[in-house]
């Protein structure tokens, strides 16, 4: 079996008991030197211990090396095949057309793995869903690897951009920090569909929001099979699948399954073919079944048939020193294929929604124009904030200026300067009841009304007084002896 290589590290055939074939992950330097990876990886291993599906390539243990080959190590079962992103590649580089009857069969199978999975436990998801973790066996069948790999990516924190970059992983677009959950597996299976249809791996350019509605219009329109584009119901579901509108998307793998068997029955013109994937494989990557001393897929293409048998009977995961000793579950289930519409789905439900044909334009010319009158549409909203931001900073500027040199009150300081002089000083002052010191004092109050209180031995002289804001202000009281009035002088002038 050649060894693979993916940005989540080194992949190579590791020797089991006997009977058995084992590969093993060595994790790359920026996952392994996580301190939280080895527990993060151990931890999802044990949650999913009694999850057994024959799509699904097995995860073993989680092994940490030691000595000269220090390292983190992911062993799981290997499967037989090619992987998705080596035929991919080798059909990009042969020029070879993609087949929508081939494309269909390989998506139906990995939506009907995940759709398992998410079954098997409200949390559980794959989180890493891509041609370079999924083995497409010689007779056609699928087998879903490495589904603990996204606990580790989770803990780091990386920018949408960074994981689609170094990790190959797309992840929907959120405020936070990206989750690896079950929405984010309908968007990597919309992903996946896109790869299929175009008939080769997606680019960088290829996953902005603005381009993926052109590049689904495009390659729909010219997907091979006969002559005939990816029908509609099969574009709309697509769609939904992408997240293209909230309210409308898919929400875990079992919703897309349904949906998937209801839009392959509404359409009735293009079936999944395990017969059409096994001659499509044999067109691009024969030789690497060859390589592999498999049996490659002869041209002549046999007859369509209705379901696929699991090339190595049903998965179980056993019991390692990371797993708990329970037994695993068992159950062998056969690989659908054929296209069976669900029971109690009416007609109606089975229509394209009326959100998704909007993303379904038959000019791809359209959606570009509109692209491109958003993107000036945002350059204009850019440009008129900045001269609105640049507009305030300069009369901020002058504001600030102006009233440093004039003396003008600030908008924001709602309080005042207020000193209490008395005839004769160090009487005791009070301020709403509250006592500040004695005469003289100088108060800084918000603005508002006051009542003073000058208390003496013979008495206390109540002033009220009212405080501007910015205001100075100085209240000069004469106290007098007897039954005679104080005497009171007040003066304003603006704050110095």
């Amino acid at each position: 079996m050649p060894t693979f290589d993916d940005g989540f590290g080194h992949r190579v055939p590791l020797g089991g008991e006997p009977g058995e074939a084992l590969e093993s992950l060595q994790l790359c330097e920026g996952l392994a030197g996580a301190p939280s990876t080895e527990a993060a990886l151990s931890d999802r291993l044990t949650r999913l211990a009694h999850f057994s599906h024959p799509s699904f390539g097995a995860v073993r243990r989680v092994e940490r090396l030691r000595g000269e080959t220090q390292g983190l190590i992911v062993v799981s079962e290997a499967v037989a095949g090619v992987r998705l992103s080596e035929a991919l590649s080798r059909a990009e580089a042969r020029g070879v057309p993609p087949d929508a009857s081939a494309a269909l069969s390989l998506l139906q199978q990995v939506v009907s793995a995940v759709a398992a999975l998410h079954q098997h436990a409200r949390d559980a998801a794959h989180g890493a869903i891509g041609p370079e973790r999924i083995v497409v066996r010689a007779d056609g069948s699928v087998a879903v690897m490495e589904y603990v790999l996204a606990a580790a990516l989770e803990p780091l924190r990386l920018s949408r951009g960074e994981l689609w970059e170094r990790f190959r992983v797309p992840v929907p677009s959120t405020a936070g920090s990206s989750r690896f959950d079950q929405v984010t597996d309908v968007l990597q299976l919309g992903m996946l569909a896109v790869s299929l249809i175009v008939g080769r791996l997606l680019r960088v350019e290829d996953i902005q929001p603005h381009r993926m509605p052109d590049l689904l219009e495009t390659a729909t329109a010219g997907v091979s099979g006969e002559g005939r584009g990816f029908p509609r119901p099969l574009r709309a579901w697509v769609a939904q699948a992408l997240l293209f509108e909230s309210r409308l998307a898919f929400r875990s793998a079992p919703e897309m399954e349904r949906a998937l068997a209801a839009a392959i029955a509404e359409d009735g013109t293009c079936e999944p073919s395990i017969a059409a994937v096994r001659a499509y494989l044999a067109r691009c990557a024969g030789d690497c079944f060859e390589a592999q001393g498999g049996e490659a897929p002869s041209n002549g293409a046999a007859q369509v048939v209705e379901a696929a048998k699991p090339a190595s009977g049903p998965v179980r995961v056993r019991p390692s020193r990371v797993l708990p000793a329970e037994p695993a579950k068992s159950g062998p289930q056969a690989v659908r294929v054929a296209a069976k519409p669900p029971s109690g789905v009416t007609p109606a439900a089975r229509a394209v929604p009326g959100g998704i044909e909007r993303l379904l334009r038959p000019s791809s010319a359209r959606w570009t124009s509109r692209a491109r009158h958003f993107r000036r549409s945002l350059a204009r909203a850019a440009q008129v904030a900045g001269i609105a931001a640049s507009l305030m900073l300069i009369w901020g500027a002058t504001f600030l200026g102006a009233r440093s040199y004039l003396g003008f009150p600030s908008l924001l300081d709602r309080s005042g300067t207020l000193v209490v002089e008395s005839r004769p000083a160090g009487v005791e002052l009070l301020v709403n009841g509250t006592p500040p010191g004695r005469t003289p004092a100088t108060l800084r109050l918000r603005a508002g009304a006051y009542t003073l209180a000058l208390r003496t031995a013979k008495g206390t002289t109540l002033v009220p007084v009212t405080v501007v804001a910015g205001g100075h202000q100085v209240e000069r009281v004469e106290i007098r002896s007897g039954a005679r009035k104080p005497k009171r002088t007040s003066v304003r002038q603006p704050e110095r």
